[in-house]
């Protein structure tokens, strides 16, 4: 034990998951009496009285328990009612929850009168379902207008008594041939459609496989090496280094939960939609599992499709990785629409992480550490890492497109762009659509040539989004002229509370020459070693939360001056 003298101040603070009891800061008087050191206590966080019918599905989150840090509790509402706010929210190190209660409100049933069967809010969202309750009100309104009244008052028949000339028995047998009939009928029925289902699905799942050559073997007398291709050449097959992690891919479209189901919507682009539903059986030793199912839009173009058909085989072929989002399989409707079936990620995007960091900096809500976010930077680089040894290129690198896990673990996600590179490791792009210009290297803005290099480029840009907490890169600027300032040589500026350490890395990822940037390997090294000492090369109090605010041309740094 140090002793301190008069004057001398001592500043205490707990460790992650801790917090202080007692003061934090302490100066020694001149009776040199012992200081009384605080001490830190496990956060926990009460759990308030639930709003009416909200119920918690976690055990330990019940109303009036008392949860540890970084527990994860789960909300839905009672039957009849819908989920307004979060279904989930953690104890910080705060002892504070990370956002207020859901609450739950009536299912409106204002429309029951027009004959939607009496469809919830939801459901009126979804044209389908209203179809699909319609018809059975009316199948059920027949069925009661077909039956005998109840309140007929009748005699008893007599055993003998006679039905159009004919006897009870007589009428018992032909019913009963009637219905063995309809019996026969139904089962030809159900086999023929059985029969149906099984060819529709083996043609889908022919379409779905990727396209082989059909290869003619010349006769024994010819030679025998000399074989003769109709169609595009047949690669190598592709062998899986991990093939414990997914051995079957296909999964039943009906056994999906809540799939369409407008509450269950977490996230809706121009061209796909993302769902949030329960999965029966697609992990081994669980019943039921929470999974994320992306899907097209009908509205998607030709490019669209070949994209979402591309993420699918891509993802297919990177093996697992823990910072990689996880392919659990992938669905085929009737109608042929196919769903990707990936984890669910519940703490949404790094994007939206990292501007909700900058809101509460902002109101001093919450003290962002340094550490965590090195720890971002060196996960992703872990995953494209990764990547990059599988001869991938991932093409969209950027903070929306990284998911966050249950202990805000960072997910390289959206593969839609991605691309295998051939022997030069470069792709060409021929075709024509959207692309992300403010993360894309001057080479891919040029000439549409893209290489693990120019992921490097992306990966520097997405890092200056972390460590500006989520700011746009080139603000104020158009994709124009974010075009002609590259080209010129303009790189972003360094943010206030970055080391020049860690912005040089940053800046040799964005030489000019892609063959003068660091691999993800060196990278990673240099910014393992940075994690040590996170504190002196993110200095967390010269973050006074402008950085996303206008940055005019004349701050941008030539690279001509790295």
């Amino acid at each position: 034990m140090d002793a301190v003298i008069e004057g001398q101040t001592c500043t205490f603070g707990c460790q992650e998951g801790y917090r202080l009891i007692g003061e934090s800061s302490m100066t020694c008087g001149s009776d040199g009496v012992s200081l009384s050191l605080p001490r830190c206590q496990v956060a926990r966080c009460d759990i308030p009285s639930l709003p009416s019918h909200l119920k918690s599905t976690s055990a330990t989150c019940n109303a009036g328990s008392n949860i540890e840090y970084a527990t994860t509790c789960d909300f839905d509402c009672q039957a009849g009612f819908t989920l307004m706010g979060m279904h989930q929210l953690s104890c910080n190190t705060e002892g504070q929850l990370t956002g207020d209660l859901p609450t739950c409100e009536e299912i409106s049933h204002d429309d029951d009168d027009d004959g939607d069967g009496g469809n919830d809010g939801d459901d009126d969202a979804d044209g389908d379902v209203g179809v699909i309750d319609d018809v059975d009100d009316d199948d059920e309104m027949t069925a009661m207008t077909t039956m005998p009244s109840t309140t007929e008052t009748a005699t008893p028949p007599e055993y003998n008594a006679t039905y159009g000339g004919l006897t009870t028995m007589e009428v018992v047998m032909i019913a009963g041939a009637v219905i063995g009939l309809l019996i026969i009928i139904n089962l030809v029925i159900v086999i023929t459609c059985c029969r149906t289902c099984r060819r529709k699905r083996q043609e889908r799942r022919e379409r779905l496989m990727p396209i082989q050559s059909f290869v003619t073997v010349p006769p024994a007398t010819e030679n025998r090496y000399e074989l003769t291709v109709v169609g595009p050449p047949v690669e190598p097959p592709k062998t899986d280094p991990n093939p414990s992690c997914v051995d079957e891919y296909k999964f039943p479209v009906d056994r999906l939960r809540g799939l369409h189901l407008t509450k269950n919507l977490i996230d809706g682009g121009s061209f796909g939609r993302v769902y949030r539903v329960e999965a029966v059986g697609i992990m081994e030793g669980q019943d039921t599992t929470i999974v994320a199912v992306k899907m097209l839009r009908d509205s998607a173009t030709e490019l669209d499709r070949d994209n979402f058909s591309n993420e699918l085989q891509t993802m297919r072929d990177i093996p697992c990785h823990p910072n990689i989002i996880r392919l659990l399989g992938y669905s085929i409707a009737e109608d042929g629409s196919t769903y990707i079936i990936m984890e669910y990620c519940p703490n949404q995007s790094l994007r939206h992480c990292l501007t909700q960091m900058a809101k509460e900096n902002r109101q001093q809500n919450v003290n962002v550490s340094s550490e965590q976010l090195l720890r971002f930077c060196v996960q992703i680089a872990k995953a494209m890492e990764h990547i990059a040894q599988k001869k991938i290129v991932h093409r969209d690198l950027a903070a929306r497109n990284v998911l966050l896990g249950p202990r805000l673990e960072c997910k390289v996600a959206d593969f839609g762009l991605a691309r295998r590179v051939n022997d030069d490791e470069e792709y060409i792009m021929m075709s024509r659509g959207r692309v992300p210009v403010r993360w894309m290297a001057p080479e891919s803005l040029r000439h549409d040539v893209y290489s693990t290099k120019s992921d490097v480029w992306s990966f520097a840009v997405l890092m200056w989004e972390i460590l500006t907490l989520g700011a746009r890169p080139y603000t104020g600027m158009e994709s124009g002229q974010v075009k002609m300032a590259v080209e010129v040589g303009y790189r972003l500026p360094k943010p206030d509370h970055c080391s020049q350490s860690l912005y040089d890395l940053m800046l040799e990822c964005w030489i000019d020459d892609p063959r003068g940037r660091p691999t993800f390997s060196e990278i990673l090294v240099r910014l393992e070693t940075m994690f040590a000492t996170a504190s002196t090369d993110i200095v967390m109090d010269d973050l006074d939360g402008t950085d996303s605010e206008y940055m005019p041309t004349s701050d941008l740094r030539r690279s001509s001056e790295v």
